[in-house]
């Protein structure tokens, strides 16, 4: 007596991709493989650290900025001094005197000895950190029908520019280290072997429909791994024990 058919019950199942590795032990042992080996596959897309010209970019605007802050308030002390040097009547005539006070002259001088001794610290390491990660992640349509669910999909989040901004803790605006950053996500389609690489590729095209990323394929069959970087699909060699 022959099976009954199973009712498809995605739209990747209803166009013949039936993903039928998904049963397989290599599958697993590669999924498995593949959780593992994030943090490394990760730490060479974008893992580096800060190189020479993006030291001495953001060092440069450092540097700057803690030499504008010493001049604005050595020049406010400047007047301030200038005020304390007028005679008594011209001091009265200032309309804004009430602005040249003992304790001002203070802070003001206590701010610029802070200036002159501030120093940022070391500059930070890169960070890279996962944000997300995702086993068998279903793509959906924009009506909520389930197109396919692809292996794993990946959220890494990293630092692509240092830089500095204000240190609200001090005195006066006198920088601290920054960085700008950003996410990228990756979708991961693991196959044991690849019998068919045009199935292949209409499949991940299928998903790029609904779901944007960078799509990776991950398989220890390296055959049709040209064709499928030719067509702007990343292809990742796994080696399996045996």
């Amino acid at each position: 007596m022959s099976q009954p058919k199973v009712k498809a019950k995605t739209l990747q199942q209803k166009m013949g991709f039936v993903d039928v590795d998904l049963r397989t032990p290599q599958h697993d042992a590669i999924m498995v493989w593949l959780d593992q080996e994030l943090g490394n596959i990760m730490r060479k897309k974008h893992g580096r650290e800060w190189n020479q010209s993006e030291i001495d970019r953001a060092t440069g605007i450092m540097r700057s900025w803690i030499d504008n802050a010493k001049k604005r308030t050595q020049q406010d002390l400047n007047e301030h001094l200038a005020f304390e040097a007028l005679p008594e009547s011209a001091k009265r005539a200032k309309i804004d005197r009430s602005r040249y006070t003992d304790e001002r002259k203070q802070w003001l001088l206590d701010a610029l000895a802070e200036a002159e001794r501030y120093t940022p610290g070391d500059i930070p390491a890169r960070k890279l950190w996962l944000a997300s990660k995702v086993w068998e992640y279903p793509i959906s349509s924009r009506k909520d029908y389930i197109v396919g669910f692809i292996d794993m999909k990946v959220i890494v989040g990293y630092e692509v520019e240092l830089t500095v901004t204000e240190n609200r803790d001090r005195r006066i605006l006198l920088p601290v280290w920054d960085t700008n950053e950003a996410t990228e996500t990756y979708l991961f389609e693991v196959k044991p072997t690849i019998p068919s690489v045009g199935e292949l590729i209409r499949q991940v095209r299928l998903y790029q429909e609904y779901e944007r990323g960078h799509y990776v394929v991950v398989s220890p069959d390296d055959r049709f791994a040209s064709i499928i970087e030719s067509q702007g699909i990343e292809f990742l060699k796994v080696e399996l024990n045996q």
